[in-house]
């Protein structure tokens, strides 16, 4: 142990210590302590010591593997949380180094109760009646408790530090992860860390900054000296309580008796939903799964946790230019539902690189400023705010004559004939290997997805949203399928709803008989595999599932994939524009074109097109759709008709 070398760096002009320790196997692992001095010499002393004690930690860890297999030893979890405080605390403090911030003092307290609250309940927050009655009993305010709250409910049914993160907590903190231990690990993690939020929130205080070495005497004091310093509520709170001087509209309202009691002006947060609801009411936005409100909630949710969670009536356009700040620094594959738990300035430090290819287009962007501005206009309409208090289409883009074009390039038909050549459709290996060559087919959302989206032109959404009642196919009308608004999926607008019918190459392909089997089991949905994760439901179930690895397939083979005139490789939505590229003929009726696509129709003749549905029947409708799908290629004639052979729903998709 000895004998491995010790390095020591300068980060920002304070050294640190870097180690590679081992415990019984040969794999090194490498940690970092902060030394917390700029002076060379202190800093050698610092390291020799910490090197020493390292060394007496290891020792520790190693007799308690052999001989304690079945908990830690107490020594080894007084070092798991003396180490986690000092790394917890490091993170905290960056908040706080550039002098006294009110609104970083007071999410750190947030943060320190929430982590006390997760260790109680072996990672998962809960907060109850008695224990906000406690809380409230130790001087916590209601602006303190109400954020507390959404901070619990944002993670509801999460747990704070689950096992991979903390096997990789405990790798950089030098010890093996054990789910024997994990419990403890746990609970002694998330303890410490509410201790170092705790501590930090008191950095600025005067106890604190009368030290020689504030962040030294922070991390070191004794908890009694901790406790004292927080006591003192933060100047948040005292001003909720009324502790502050008197404005002069207070003063002039009491000379002339008591003033009229006034309701506190709400926080953002508090409104979001019911303004968002108010915007569905008025029709502007639609509601349920996957629809334009949902995507308009989260993107104001975002706004919040990056600005800041403030009264309405502080917001400013200079709110607006820190959010179009940091979205422009955003990669796009960031997943804030995942990471809004923690504070967005310690979040943004874990993003990845921003590359050309994960930045957002200037038409995502005024997405989301349409977006902001219709919640604006609700805002003002509500009297929350007043009329240009904020703007957000100010921050819109130019969009180029090149970025209207279509950034994705359609499938070929070549492309579609190898796909049906997978062994989805010639045989594979059963489930979980779909994609591997063997005796099996199954027919599932796997198998039908993809042959519904090149007969019909529906998108991923629409297919994989379909319920088993949404496939007609009764005594004298043609079969088809029903494409509307259900409690699955919304569609984005009216023309989408419409009938398609069901094309014979399907039917062939034993598509009834499929519908049949699912509603002899008494399914709902026509692709029940897809909504059982509460994560990733329909079409994001099926790429995940099924898409992406067919793709990579793809990939794996040297296959190209078409790219546009943006770089953009196609997707399952491509299959959509080849589908109606070769309906683009002069040959075929462009207008029954765009109600098999859901477009809606243009100019005053084609709207007024007779209704053949009122006037000619259903099945005239379905006819005229039918022999324009019928002038597309045959895609799948060659794909043998087979048996159905469902799987169990959990291996069905796999």
């Amino acid at each position: 142990m000895g004998a491995i070398p010790y390095t020591y760096r300068r980060r920002s002009g304070i050294y640190a210590l870097r180690r590679k320790i081992r415990f019984l196997s040969d794999k090194p692992h490498p940690i970092t302590l902060s030394l917390w001095t700029k002076e060379l010499s202190e800093a050698r002393f610092r390291a020799a010591a910490a090197c020493a004690a390292l060394d007496r930690v290891v020792a520790m860890i190693r007799h308690d593997i052999i001989l304690n297999g079945g908990a830690r030893s107490a020594s080894v979890l007084a070092e798991i949380a003396r180490k986690a405080t000092d790394v917890q605390l490091g993170l905290a403090i960056q908040e706080h180094l550039h002098g006294p911030n009110p609104d970083a003092e007071e999410a750190a307290r947030v943060f320190g109760d929430y982590y006390v609250l997760a260790a109680r309940h072996n990672g998962t927050a809960v907060l109850d009646d008695a224990t906000r009655e406690s809380l409230r009993a130790q001087g916590r305010s209601e602006r303190h408790m109400h954020k507390l709250e959404l901070l619990v409910r944002h993670n509801a049914g999460t747990n704070a530090l689950s096992d991979v993160q903390l096997s990789l907590q405990c790798e950089q903190l030098g010890l093996s992860f054990n789910k024997r231990y994990a419990d403890d690990d746990r609970r002694t993690m998330l303890t410490a860390w509410a201790d170092a939020q705790f501590r930090a929130a008191i950095f600025n205080t005067p106890l604190v900054q009368s030290q020689s070495s504030p962040i030294e005497f922070l991390l070191n004091a004794p908890r009694d000296e901790i406790e004292r310093a927080r006591s003192m509520p933060p100047k948040s709170d005292l001003q909720e309580a009324g502790e502050s001087q008197p404005s002069v509209q207070s003063v002039r309202d009491t000379d002339h008796g008591a003033p009229a009691p006034q309701k506190p002006t709400p926080l953002l947060s508090e409104v979001i939903d019911e303004v968002v609801d108010g915007i569905v009411s008025q029709g502007h936005w639609k509601d349920g799964p996957g629809s334009t409100a949902e995507d308009a909630l989260r993107l104001v949710k975002q706004f919040c946790w990056i600005v800041g969670d403030f009264p309405v009536d502080d917001y400013g356009q200079r709110h607006l230019a820190a959010f179009d700040r940091a979205m422009q620094a955003m990669p796009k594959t960031v997943r804030v539902q995942k990471i809004w738990h923690e504070p967005y300035e310690v979040a943004k430090k874990k993003f990845p690189p921003l590359t050309a290819a994960n930045t957002r287009k200037a038409v995502t962007f005024n997405k989301d400023l349409a977006y902001l501005s219709t919640f604006a206009a609700r805002m003002v309409t509500e009297g929350l705010w007043v009329e240009g208090q904020i703007n957000p289409l100010k921050f819109s883009r130019k969009v180029t004559v090149r970025q209207k074009t279509k950034a994705k390039s359609p499938w070929q038909p070549a492309h579609i004939e190898e796909m049906l050549a997978s062994p989805i459709y010639v045989g594979n290996g059963g489930a979980k290997r779909r994609l591997k060559a063997g005796r099996y087919i199954h027919q599932d959302g796997a198998y039908w997805v993809f042959l519904i989206a090149i007969y019909t032109a529906a998108t991923q959404g629409e297919i994989c949203g379909l319920l088993a009642k949404d496939v007609v196919y009764r005594e004298g009308v043609l079969p088809h399928l029903i494409i509307e608004e259900n409690h699955l999926r919304t569609l984005k607008r009216e023309a989408r709803e419409r009938v398609l019918p069901i094309h014979p190459r399907l039917i062939s392909l034993g598509f009834l008989d499929y519908v049949d089997c699912l509603k002899a089991e008494g399914a709902i949905e026509l692709f029940p595999e897809f909504w059982i994760n509460d994560v990733k439901r329909g079409g994001d179930q099926y790429r995940a599932t099924v898409w992406d690895k067919v793709i990579d397939r793809f990939r794996r083979r040297g296959l190209a994939i078409p790219v546009g005139n943006t770089g953009k490789e196609a997707d399952f939505h491509s299959l959509r524009s080849m589908v109606l590229s070769l309906l683009d003929r002069d040959s075929i009726n462009q207008n029954i074109v765009k109600d098999i696509a859901g477009h809606s129709r243009e100019g005053v003749t084609a709207q007024t097109y007779q209704d053949l549905e009122a006037s000619g029947g259903l099945d005239e409708v379905l006819g005229e759709r039918l022999s324009a799908l019928l002038r597309l290629p045959d895609f799948a004639a060659g794909v043998a008709r087979q048996t159905p052979r469902l799987l169990p729903i959990k291996l069905r998709s796999r």
